[in-house]
């Protein structure tokens, strides 16, 4: 009769080859995850600000919408009220009123040629 060979999983003590092989392993797969992980931040915090824009510019279209106003640069034109002693700030686009102030004593002497030129 014949002796049966077979194969089992047991616990085999590791010469200093195998040791040193292994190490070197642990070492690159480390690195490995660890350069990994850092890709993961930078990929997650890219799409983190992507996203955070998405919703700013949501937020700032939908206050548009609900006000259905916006902040914008518009011309506007003083202009002098000699009779009142003041001076008026228009908007351009619409005309309306938006300041109103006294006249500088500078602004006052601009009528002055003017007045000079009515009285001859």
């Amino acid at each position: 009769m014949e002796n049966l060979i077979t194969q089992r999983d047991l616990i085999v003590k590791l010469n200093e080859d195998e040791v040193r092989t292994y190490s070197e392993e642990l070492a690159r797969v480390t690195t490995l995850q660890a350069e990994a992980e850092d890709e993961k931040k930078a990929v997650s915090s890219g799409f983190k600000d992507k996203i955070d824009r998405f919703i700013a510019d949501s937020r700032t279209l939908a206050r548009k919408i609900s006000t259905r106003q916006e902040l914008r640069a518009v011309d506007c034109e003083w202009v002098h009220d000699f009779d009142n002693i003041v001076s008026v700030l228009h908007r351009k686009d619409t005309g309306e009123v938006i300041d109103r102030r006294k006249l500088t004593e500078e602004e006052m002497q601009l009528q002055l040629p003017k007045a000079a030129g009515r009285k001859r």
